[in-house]
């Protein structure tokens, strides 16, 4: 992809396991990203900026901390922990035979290599093998800028829909296509000589074929509105009942404000008459906003009306029409809105108000519903009583010792009512109190709610890697039974704790008519490609219309609960239909995609805990 100065390596990720039967082999299709960038140049792009932001180095360094670089002398990746602005490539460092040497020499010398930057700061990448072999401290191994390729994908290549989707055409393989090239690594694996060798040590044999099971597929779930069911069919998709069905309950609004340049404000002003109307067909009143032009569409100028507006009118919700996608613009009156004055908000582009599409009205009227309160739709779950908690982390964009866990829990039977909390944390253990702290506020919140406490607990826990479960088990959960004890008594409450997983590598399809295909929405598998020792299954709830559906592995590792597998299996299903900003299923259940969106947003954008007044509405959708 020269075009953007990118290079697609394929290749595969394979591991070895034990399964409900068998061992067996899982490798999937992997896409390394290099850029033509070397970490250098991107310190020069920083530094041509200097004029006009001086906090160009700091700029430089979110960049580039936290990510992966490939050395170009020979092919090694790291992962950058740290940026040293005091030492450069004439600094010193000692040999192994304790003598020093600059590493401008030391790269003339072994590498045969010239670095022709001088003043460039190192890059600090800790090596974290030393740790698990030998239990020393982290071994810091310094980095020339001018040497390292920078990998991966930034945020401004991730929104250049043009470039994602020239990607795609590389990266997005359809079923039989992924079928192919796995069975075809097999048969290199079988045939090249090394690796022949290799499973002849292990006493291992490698079958050239697909492992074969027998799934299951859920059947469609009825969708409910205020006066209709419908459903998605098989590919789990409802958009086009949207428009004409009431929303099963619509928040109440008096007034509402838009906030938008002076030059566009007949255009706003179309909008809303289109966006008043389309509500008004899903039984959601929206009365006419007051519209207030602004000078600009500068980010002092929205801050300084925004506090205007609230101080004169109070609004219930405030819509910002931006004249242009600018994180810094975003990020200001989001913070504005959710840390200093709690008001519900939406920020809509100056292009998409221009265009004046019904299916973007449809869209923000449903969003404005929710985040006043009101749901779009449901589905049915008969357990009553129960609360369901989704939990999930992000780190902080800037700060990188400071993580945000939120912490989503639905309120009613209907599952459509929802409170929410996140706290700042900056290590596991400080991380493990403040669940049971969040735990703890959402149970006192469903009681205020319904007059009692909920009778049994569900948590849907995302952001755990496979090495984290285990510490996960012996913190997160024991903690939440000692929440629960307090709050219930001895006796306690029932519940489950599940970990879902997104990131795996199994991949199934389903025989048609027409050959190999993605599997239907709601198909289980829960047999020989599980764990023989653990409660997990697969679950795809996605239908996908190009390249080949990732399934999501759920894992329970505590249940007192005892609801019966498919139960449970149907259950996770069910929520993953609840998810207001989408049309359709999503991967995870609902308060789990909830609290990913609310921790996303608190730590790229807000940096801060948002205003407690928020907590009982879906103001981060």
């Amino acid at each position: 992809m020269a075009q953007y100065k990118l290079q697609l390596w394929p290749g595969y990720e394979a591991t070895i396991g034990r399964y409900e039967d068998n061992i067996l082999l899982c490798a999937e299709i992997s896409t390394k990203v290099m850029r033509q960038e070397t970490v250098l140049d991107f310190l020069n792009q920083c530094a041509a900026d200097r004029n006009r932001n001086k906090d160009w180095m700091m700029n430089f360094i979110r960049g580039v901390v936290g990510t992966t670089v490939m050395t170009k002398y020979n092919n090694e990746t790291y992962r950058i922990d740290d940026i040293d602005e005091n030492s450069d490539p004439t600094s010193e460092f000692s040999k192994k035979d304790g003598s020093k040497i600059t590493y401008i020499q030391y790269y003339k010398e072994n590498w045969n290599l010239t670095i022709r930057t001088t003043r460039q700061p190192m890059l600090i990448s800790k090596n974290k093998r030393s740790i698990r072999r030998f239990g020393e401290e982290d071994t810091l191994i310094y980095l020339v800028p001018e040497l390292c390729v920078m990998t991966g994908l930034n945020d401004a290549m991730r929104n250049n829909f043009k470039l994602m989707k020239d990607m795609a055409i590389h990266t997005r393989v359809n079923p039989k296509g992924r079928m192919e090239r796995l069975t075809n690594f097999s048969n290199r694996l079988i045939k090249t000589p090394d690796s022949v060798n290799e499973l002849k040590r292990w006493n291992l044999t490698l079958s050239n074929k697909l492992v074969e099971l027998t799934g299951r597929t859920l059947p469609p779930e009825p969708i409910q509105s205020r006066t209709n069911g419908y459903n998605g069919g098989e590919e789990a998709d409802w958009t086009k009942n949207l428009r004409s069905l009431p929303m099963f309950t619509s928040a109440i609004m008096k007034h509402w404000v838009i906030l938008a340049p002076r030059d566009c404000c007949r255009e706003v002003d179309l909008f809303a008459q289109t966006l008043v109307k389309t509500a008004q067909g899903m039984n959601f009143t929206l009365p006419k906003p007051s519209i207030v032009p602004m000078n600009d569409g500068k980010a002092n100028t929205f801050l300084s009306n925004l506090e205007q507006v609230i101080n004169v009118s109070n609004p219930a919700f405030i819509l910002c029409v931006i004249p242009s996608a600018r994180g810094d613009i975003y990020s200001l009156i989001k913070r504005k809105l959710c840390i200093d004055r709690a008001v519900p908000s939406q920020v809509v582009l100056l292009k998409n108000v221009q265009k004046n599409d019904l299916s973007i009205c449809t869209k923000i009227a449903i969003q404005i519903n929710c985040k006043l309160g009101g749901a779009p739709w449901l589905v049915t779950i008969p357990k009553k009583g129960m609360m369901i908690v989704g939990f999930d982390v992000c780190h902080d964009s800037q700060r990188k010792n400071i993580s945000f866990g939120a912490l989503v829990a639905t309120m009613n039977d209907f599952h459509t009512s929802y409170f929410s909390c996140v706290e700042p944390h900056q290590s596991g253990e400080e991380l493990s109190v403040n669940f049971a702290t969040a735990i703890t506020k959402a149970l006192a919140k469903y009681r205020a709610k319904n007059g009692s406490l909920p009778t049994s607990i569900i948590v849907y826990r995302d952001g755990v890697g496979e090495g984290q479960i285990s510490h996960v088990h012996k913190t997160e959960v024991k903690l939440l039974q000692t929440a629960c004890e307090q709050a219930y008594g001895p006796k306690s409450v029932p519940f489950a704790f599940v970990i879902v997983t997104k990131r795996i590598s199994a991949r199934f399809f389903a025989p048609s008519k027409r050959g190999m295909e993605n599997p239907r929405p709601g198909t289980i598998i829960d047999t020989v490609v599980t764990d023989p020792t653990k409660y997990d299954f697969f679950l795809v709830s996605q239908h996908v219309r190009q390249g080949t559906v990732t399934p999501t592995h759920y894992q329970v590792i505590e249940d007192t609960l005892g609801l019966p597998p498919d139960i449970m299996q149907r259950l996770t299903f069910k929520l993953t239909h609840m998810y207001y900003n989408w049309s359709g299923t999503v991967r995870v259940p609902a308060p789990c995609q909830l609290a990913h969106k609310l921790a996303f947003l608190t730590g790229q954008t807000l940096r801060h805990a948002p205003h407690t007044g928020l907590d009982e509405l879906l103001y981060f959708l």
